[in-house]
């Protein structure tokens, strides 16, 4: 036992346990346990039993997705552990938490809707043993919770919330049936889109261009082609060539 706590231990912790066992002289079964003691006071910080008990009294509160029956599992073993924490006065033993303790710890951590509907349904806790007040808790609470969909931000991550499910009305849930329909429009430009003919924006900037065009001024005079401008070319200049034959 002295050579495996020796290959275990390391810096200070292993220091500490050699000092203290030289100092209580030979190696054996009765000395190696009072060394033992010594280094979980050594090795623990101060007041750990105190504030370990403090913590599961006061502060402790079942993680959102955990499940209940996970959460008073792992309460238990943690108050298993507590007989091992040094004693911090002489004479002081470290004990564990009472059946009492440990029924209202597990109460005052689960949710307060959960709490709000253990009284609703005339549930008393302290008459019940601590297996059956997390069925309680697992059956007629957790396992009738169905998630309830949120809005998700701009990165795409949203919390889910959760809520007692409760028989619906005919007119919610028609209701709720109109409201989650697509609504679609008409426009004449694009047929059956999310906007009207009055809402369109490119029908309306087409209509902008047309009448800027119409709006620019016409030329004086009548237009000719470039074929009637050189046949009127050639008369003109034949004709003036004849005059001056003449």
């Amino acid at each position: 036992m002295y050579n495996c706590m020796e290959r275990v231990l390391k810096g200070d912790a292993k220091a500490e346990f050699i000092s203290r066992a030289a100092a209580e002289g030979n190696r054996s079964t009765e000395h190696y346990k009072a060394v033992m003691k010594k280094m979980t006071k050594h090795v623990f910080p101060a007041f750990a039993y105190r504030d370990q008990k403090r913590y599961l009294s006061w502060y402790l509160r079942k993680p959102v997705g955990m499940k209940v029956k996970a959460f008073s599992t792992r309460l238990v073993q943690l108050n298993e552990y507590l007989p091992l924490f040094p004693p911090e006065t002489d004479g002081q033993e470290s004990s564990k938490l009472s059946d009492d303790d440990m029924k209202d710890i597990l109460y005052h951590a689960m949710p307060n809707s959960w709490k709000q509907k253990m009284t609703e349904q005339g549930y008393n806790y302290i008459a019940h043993t601590l297996t059956e007040m997390t069925e309680f808790f697992e059956t007629r609470i957790e396992n009738l919770e169905t998630p309830v969909e949120t809005k998700k931000g701009k990165k795409g991550k949203g919390k889910k919330k959760v809520r007692i499910s409760e028989p619906e009305s005919e007119a919610s849930s028609s209701s709720s049936d109109e409201s989650n329909k697509p609504t679609k429009k008409k426009c004449k430009y694009h047929g059956w889109c999310n906007h009207t003919t009055e809402q369109c924006t490119t029908l309306k900037e087409l209509i902008r261009k047309a009448k800027k065009r119409n709006k620019k001024p016409k030329k004086a005079g009548k237009t000719y082609t470039k074929h009637e401008v050189n046949a009127l070319f050639k008369k003109k200049f034949k004709k003036s060539y004849e005059e001056k034959g003449q």
